[in-house]
């Protein structure tokens, strides 16, 4: 997997998340819990993915463009999304 980001983009995820999407990515390197973000009309099909980093779990929002990973945002997983990631993936 290829992966680019908005440098601006990034430093404002770390500001307002704590998370740099170059720790972000890392949740790649193990099997994510993943689905199409369809909420809205973005232009453009986004995935969200929750994964483990140093057991901390992350939700991360992506697309893919060209066959590159672009990370969008960032974040810690909150409540709701963890109890979903334990039920697929137990501790």
């Amino acid at each position: 997997m290829e992966f680019e980001w908005d440098s601006i983009k990034n430093q404002r995820n770390i500001e307002k998340h704590g998370i740099d999407f170059v720790d972000a990515v890392r949740i790649f390197e193990r099997p994510t819990l993943t689905v199409v973000d369809n909420r809205h009309n973005y232009g453009e099909k986004r995935i969200a993915a929750m994964g483990t980093v140093e057991d901390v779990i992350l939700y991360v929002v992506y697309t893919i463009r060209d066959g590159i990973w672009r990370i969008i945002s960032a974040r810690r997983a909150n409540h709701r999304e963890r109890k979903k990631y334990f039920e697929i993936f137990p501790k």
